[in-house]
């Protein structure tokens, strides 16, 4: 089975403060560990999104939890590697 790292957080969707700045300044050496197997989950914070978001396809693995996730009323997006919920 495949490892995955998941960290969930207030500022993976808000995209300010300390926190953030760690899962920045972290993210490329994470990634390279591993890969799309690495999410940051935090709350979709529209006026950040409004500056930065760019929304993609959730990968083939988390597809379904998506689905499953919208079909009970709540919005749920991937960017850039990062799932954002709210």
């Amino acid at each position: 089975m495949d490892k995955f790292l998941i960290e969930v957080s207030f500022e993976a969707g808000n995209k300010v403060g300390g926190i953030w700045t760690v899962l920045t300044s972290k993210s490329a050496y994470i990634k390279k560990q591993f890969g799309e197997n690495y999410l940051a989950i935090g709350f979709y914070n529209p006026n950040q999104a409004a500056v930065e978001f760019i929304e993609s396809p959730p990968p083939q693995y988390i597809k379904d939890a998506v689905g499953n996730i919208k079909i009970d009323g709540l919005k749920c997006t991937l960017e850039n590697g990062l799932l954002q919920m709210m």
